[in-house]
């Protein structure tokens, strides 16, 4: 629930003294992406317009009819669903390209050179997914994937991995440190929209089960 409002919990043991838990939050609904809000109104909640006093009717007044405006209608909190975004964290200029020519049609892309801008970009735009390289200057895929899910801001986004690589070791060193897909290039379009199309179902349905329950 914490990483579902971009929230922080952080934990500290005392010793003889207990355990101290301490969660932030942020105010608002600013920092929250359109498809993450939803609206919804109680029966019990909607506005009586047929329960108004009607005002004083005799002969030489007309009943008065009420009427009902755009601004009566409660249009603050309704949020249209937006496209999902997309971080590519890749150094190579030319697949950065190819990813964005892609996946632009059905999503909304953002890239990041290296690990050191992806950590940035994610705690700023919070993205759906993220695509990473495995091998990268600064800050590979692999150090990033741990600065990820030791960050609890983070922690909860799903992360593709990309690689030339094709050793079932640093496939299952992956999986283990949390990705949720390792890619082997070269691959089709066809398959990397099937990877994400997968994921962002099961986050979504994720999702809804979270506030069901709520």
């Amino acid at each position: 629930m914490i990483h579902l409002h971009h929230g922080s919990i952080v934990v500290k043991n005392r010793e003889n003294q207990g355990t101290v838990f301490t969660v932030e939050l942020l105010l608002g609904k600013k920092h929250y992406k359109n498809s993450e809000v939803t609206f919804c109104m109680e029966d019990n909640d909607k506005p009586e317009i047929d329960k108004e006093p009607q005002p004083v009717v005799n002969e030489e007044q007309p009943q008065l009819q009420p009427t009902t405006t755009a601004s009566d209608e409660p249009t603050d909190d309704i949020v249209e669903n937006t496209p999902s975004t997309v971080l590519i964290v890749e150094d190579n200029k030319d697949l950065v390209n190819l990813l964005k020519w892609q996946l632009e049609d059905t999503y909304d892309v953002d890239v990041a050179m290296d690990g050191v801008e992806g950590l940035k970009k994610m705690n700023k735009i919070h993205p759906d997914i993220v695509i990473t390289d495995q091998m990268m200057p600064e800050m590979n895929g692999m150090e990033m994937m741990k600065r990820i899910r030791r960050d609890f801001r983070i922690s909860h986004i799903p992360v593709i991995i990309l690689t030339a690589k094709s050793d079932e070791n640093d496939k299952t060193k992956a999986i283990k440190m949390g990705a949720k897909a390792y890619i082997s290039k070269p691959f089709s379009k066809e398959y990397l929209m099937a990877q994400l199309e997968q994921l962002l179902a099961e986050r979504q349905l994720f999702r809804e089960r979270l506030w069901s329950q709520t």
